[in-house]
């Protein structure tokens, strides 16, 4: 809630703009804030509309986009392969001859034959063969078989050369184009029409309209700022 004096005051400030829009339609338009500075006595001043001033600037725009192409590249490995240097052989071999003294003669093969067995009756049985040894010089010949050599290999190092996909990135192009801008925008001015002549200075001075009481009691009780 306001108390009585912030009220008061409220109010008063209401009643003072209210003063001060009676006024300026009663004596007058309220002045632009944009008026020349120095202006010249006697000289009208209408506002005129400069057009903007336009420039070439460059600018650096895109002309490709960067992107990734596949190109063909020959690669070189060094590689590693056993190669045979020397082919398996095959060479017969043939043991010594040995020779024996004593060596086993049959003197009786071995064999079914019938036998009697009892009065009257016979066997038909399988009978031993019999050996001895003798005294006899045998030569036993030697044994012949095959030895196989085995091959031989040698590591030996090679170079090949293949063709691979590899992956570029290509940068994207650029070019220099020319645009054009707004150097300075357009905009309203005050320019001097038509000059009326100088004042004149013997001519009497215009009555001053005299000021009503709400007009003097706003400047008398509006409240000031500092």
């Amino acid at each position: 809630m306001l108390d009585a004096r912030t009220t008061a005051r409220i109010v008063l400030l209401v009643a003072a703009l209210a003063a001060l829009s009676a006024c300026a339609a009663r004596y007058g338009p309220t002045l632009p804030p944009d008026l020349p500075p120095d202006p010249e006595p006697g000289t009208t001043y209408c506002k005129e509309w400069v057009e903007p001033v336009y420039r070439d600037v460059p600018r650096l725009a895109m002309v490709r986009p960067p992107c990734t192409t596949t190109v063909p590249e020959t690669v070189c490995r060094l590689r590693f392969e056993d190669v045979c240097v020397k082919p398996s052989t095959c060479r017969p071999c043939r043991t010594p001859d040995k020779a024996c003294e004593m060596a086993v003669v049959q003197t009786k093969p071995g064999g079914y034959v019938w036998k009697q067995d009892g009065a009257g009756c016979w066997k038909y049985c399988y009978e031993q063969p019999c050996y001895q040894w003798c005294d006899k010089r045998v030569t036993e010949e030697g044994i012949e078989y095959c030895v196989e050599d085995p091959p031989e290999y040698r590591t030996v190092a090679y170079r090949e050369e293949t063709t691979e996909a590899r992956q570029v990135c290509v940068p994207g192009e650029y070019a220099v184009e020319w645009c054009r801008e707004v150097y300075i925008p357009g905009h309203w001015v005050w320019k001097a029409t038509k000059d009326c002549g100088p004042c004149d200075v013997t001519a009497p001075c215009p009555e001053m309209p005299r000021i009503e009481r709400p007009c003097s009691g706003v400047a008398a009780g509006a409240p000031r700022s500092n």
